[in-house]
C-alpha cells in the first residue's frame, strides 16, 4: 500500500487558489492575485513554494513530450523533402522548444512572484528554474538566486534535492561571474564529498583571467569542504559502535555458569550478627 501525498490544509488551499489565479483568464481575479503576492502573507509564500514544487514535477514530462513531437515533425519533414539539413536543424529546434514549453505558465508566474521576496526557501525552486526554461526565463532568476545563495548557511544543506545540487555545481561554471562566485560561496558552506570532483575540475581551469579568478575561489572552497569531510569522517569513526569479537572468550566480563551451592556457610551474611532477643 503506497503512502498518500500530504494534502494542504484549508488555509493553504485557499492561498494556493489565490496563486493559481495569477494565470486566470478573469482579469479581476488575476489583478487580485497579483496584489496578494505583491505584499504576501505567510500563507501566500507557502502557497508559492508549494506550487513551484508541484509544477516542477511536471517539467521533465513536458520537456520530453515537446521535444519528441518537434523531433518527429522535423524528421518527417526531412524525409519528405529528402533534406538532411531539415532534420538536423529540426533537432536543434526541438531542444529550444522543449526548454520553452517544459515550464507551465503558472510555474513562470510563481517564479516571477517569489523572485521579489527575500525568502531562502526559494533557492531550491530558483535552481530548478535556472536551466529548465529559456535563456530569458533563466536570466530572471539569476539576480534573486545570487542574493539568496550568499545568505545560506550550513543548516540549509538538507533542503537541496540532488537535481538542485547538480544545478548548483553547474552554476559554478557560469559565464556570469556573480552567479559563479555565489555558487562557490554556497558550496563552501553546504558542499560535501560529492562536490569535490566538480570543484577540483574548476580549480584547474586557468586559461583566462576570468577563469583564474573563479579557480582561486574554487581552491579555497576545496580546502573548506575537505576539512569538513575529514571532520565528519573522524566524528563518524569515533561514534561507530565496537563490533563483538568472534572469540567470546576475549570478553573480559562475562556471567558465571554452573555455580550452584546450597551450603549456607558459603552464603553472604553480616559480619556481626545482632544479638538475639532476650540475651
Amino acid at each position: 500500500m503506497t503512502a498518500s501525498k500530504p494534502q494542504p490544509d484549508d488555509r493553504l488551499s485557499a492561498a494556493i487558489a489565490t496563486v493559481e489565479a495569477l494565470v486566470s483568464r478573469d482579469a479581476a481575479a488575476r489583478f487580485a492575485a497579483e496584489r496578494a503576492v505583491a505584499n504576501p502573507e505567510p500563507d501566500i509564500v507557502e502557497a508559492l513554494l508549494f506550487v513551484l514544487r508541484r509544477e516542477s514535477r511536471k517539467t521533465p514530462r513536458r520537456a520530453l513530450l515537446a521535444g519528441a513531437m518537434t523531433i518527429a515533425l522535423s524528421f518527417g519533414a526531412g524525409i519528405a523533402l529528402d533534406m538532411a539539413s531539415v532534420a538536423f536543424f529540426g533537432s536543434l529546434l526541438a531542444i529550444e522548444v522543449s526548454r520553452r514549453l517544459c515550464r507551465t505558465r503558472l510555474q513562470r508566474a510563481a517564479t516571477r512572484a517569489i523572485a521579489t521576496l527575500d525568502d531562502l526557501r526559494a533557492v531550491g525552486p530558483f535552481l530548478d528554474d535556472l536551466y529548465a526554461g529559456s535563456r530569458s526565463e533563466s536570466a530572471q532568476v539569476v539576480v534573486p538566486l545570487v542574493r539568496s545563495l550568499r545568505r545560506i548557511g550550513r543548516a540549509d544543506a538538507a533542503h537541496f534535492t540532488e537535481s538542485q545540487r547538480t544545478a548548483l555545481r553547474r552554476a559554478t561554471f557560469s559565464g556570469n561571474l556573480d552567479l559563479a562566485h555565489a555558487s562557490l560561496d554556497a558550496l563552501d558552506k553546504i558542499g560535501d564529498e560529492s562536490d569535490l570532483p566538480t570543484l577540483r575540475k574548476l580549480a584547474t581551469n586557468r586559461l583566462r583571467f576570468r577563469d583564474r579568478l573563479v579557480a582561486s575561489a574554487a581552491q579555497v572552497c576545496i580546502e573548506s569542504v575537505e576539512a569538513r569531510v575529514e571532520a565528519e569522517r573522524e566524528r563518524t569513526t569515533l561514534l561507530r559502535p565496537a563490533a563483538a569479537p568472534d572469540d567470546q572468550s576475549a570478553v573480559l566480563l562475562r556471567p558465571a555458569h554452573g555455580i550452584h551451592t546450597d551450603d549456607e556457610n558459603k552464603l553472604l551474611r553480616p559480619a556481626d550478627e545482632p544479638p538475639e532477643d532476650g540475651d
